[in-house]
């Protein structure tokens, strides 16, 4: 009888198991983008910006537009998506996940800060790169991406609330939220089919030709 009750439960254990080593790696790929984010409100801090300041600071802001930065970064950024897609054929899941897999996807992220530079993009070609399966490279960059998503908004929200809420305007934030929420369902989901088919890498061709539009209107302007 106790036989039969661990033959049952150890799917259950280790499905249990699995899912607490995705969420640790995904704390751990949180490192690098957290730890930068602490030394800028640091350093903003040191130069005299109140704390509560320099904590909501706009971190996007600490790169002053630059379109030769933005067509080098969205280039480099299109090699990148290239490469993971022509090599990146591995197949390891979350069960063969190692620290160092995190960190570098970590890190990955941390970079991709830089305008031009695809955050999903960079992150799903590194998992690729580092053998990940397709489809869990385009997963765990988007659980990685939950957590940046909901700091940034809370940010916002703390401006918002600072500056004063115009409750009138609340319907109208709300159904772009419910907005954004289908839109990214819908783009996550076409991500991960153009991923299994092996056409990530023609995401390249848009970097480029963003990057060199870009440079162009800075240009021009």
């Amino acid at each position: 009888m106790e036989d039969r009750l661990i033959v049952t439960a150890s799917p259950h254990i280790r499905d249990t198991s699995t899912t607490r080593g995705l969420m640790g790696n995904v704390v751990i790929a949180l490192l690098p983008a957290v730890l930068a984010a602490a030394a800028v409100v640091f350093l903003l801090s040191a130069r005299g910006l109140p704390a509560r300041d320099a904590v909501t600071a706009d971190f996007g802001g600490i790169f002053r537009f630059d379109g030769q930065l933005t067509l080098t970064a969205a280039v480099l950024g299109g090699f990148l998506l290239l490469a993971a897609d022509r090599y990146g054929h591995g197949n390891k899941t979350e069960k063969a996940m190692t620290l160092s897999d995190a960190l570098v996807i970590g890190l990955a992220q941390m970079i991709a800060v830089v305008p031009g530079l695809s955050r999903s993009g960079t992150t799903i070609s590194a998992g690729m790169l580092r053998g990940f399966d397709r489809t869990f490279a385009v997963k765990f960059s988007f659980f990685l991406s939950i957590p940046a998503v909901l700091g940034a908004n809370l940010l916002s929200l703390v401006k918002a609330i600072s500056a004063g809420i115009n409750w009138a305007e609340v319907p109208m934030y709300l159904c772009g939220v419910a907005a954004a929420l289908v839109s990214g369902y819908l783009a996550i989901f076409a991500l991960n089919r153009i991923a299994q088919r092996g056409k990530f890498g023609g995401f390249c061709y848009y970097c480029w030709g963003a990057g060199l539009l870009t440079l162009i209107l800075s240009l021009i302007s």
